[in-house]
C-alpha cells in the first residue's frame, strides 16, 4: 500500500507543479485576466485531485476488514437487551455470575424496529454503515460495532455492579 500512495504523490506532484509555478507567476505579476491558460490550469488541476482522491477511497473500502463481526469470547446467554447508539445490544451474562467481567455485549447489535442482525460496511466518506437486511433500518456511525460494544461493555459492567442488572 505505501507503494501505491508513493506513486500516487508522485504523480500528485507532477500534475500539480505546473498549476503552483503558473500561479505562483501570475500572483508575483498581479496580471491574472490577461493569461488564459491559469483559468484552464485551475480546474483541471481541482478534476484531477478529485480523480485520486475518488481513487484512494475506492482502494481503502475495498481493502481489510471491516471489523466488529466477532461474537463474544464466552458466548454468554443473553439476558438483556440493552439500547445504546440508536441500536439493540444483547449482553449475555454468565449463569451464577459473581464479577462484572462474567458480563458481556454480543455483536453485531439488533434493528431497534425489527430486532433482525445489523450488517456493517465501510462508508465512502469514512465511517460505517450499519443496514438493517430488511431494509427497514440504516444508521451511520464513525465507529464498528467491535469499537462500540467494547465502550459499551464498560457502561454495562457498571451497571451490572450497581446492581441494575440483576
Amino acid at each position: 500500500m505505501s507503494s501505491f500512495k508513493n506513486l500516487v504523490l508522485k504523480l500528485l506532484f507532477l500534475l500539480l507543479a505546473p498549476s503552483v509555478a503558473t500561479i505562483g507567476l501570475r500572483l508575483a505579476q498581479f496580471d491574472w485576466f490577461d493569461f488564459p491558460y491559469i483559468w484552464l490550469v485551475i480546474p483541471i488541476s481541482v478534476i484531477v485531485i478529485s480523480i485520486i482522491i475518488i481513487i484512494i477511497r475506492f482502494r481503502q473500502i475495498g481493502s481489510g476488514n471491516i471489523g466488529g463481526l466477532v461474537m463474544g469470547v464466552h458466548d454468554y446467554p443473553t439476558r438483556y437487551e440493552y439500547p445504546h447508539e440508536g441500536v439493540i445490544w444483547h449482553i449475555g451474562i454468565r449463569d451464577l455470575a459473581m464479577s462484572a467481567s462474567d458480563v458481556e455485549v454480543k455483536t453485531p447489535p439488533r434493528c431497534p424496529k425489527c430486532k433482525t442482525e445489523l450488517g456493517q460496511s465501510k462508508s465512502f466518506w469514512g465511517g460505517r454503515k450499519w443496514k438493517c437486511p430488511r431494509g427497514d433500518f440504516m444508521k451511520k456511525s464513525k465507529k464498528s460495532f467491535y469499537e462500540i460494544s467494547k465502550s459499551l461493555e464498560k457502561i454495562v459492567r457498571r451497571d451490572w455492579e450497581e446492581g441494575k442488572l440483576h
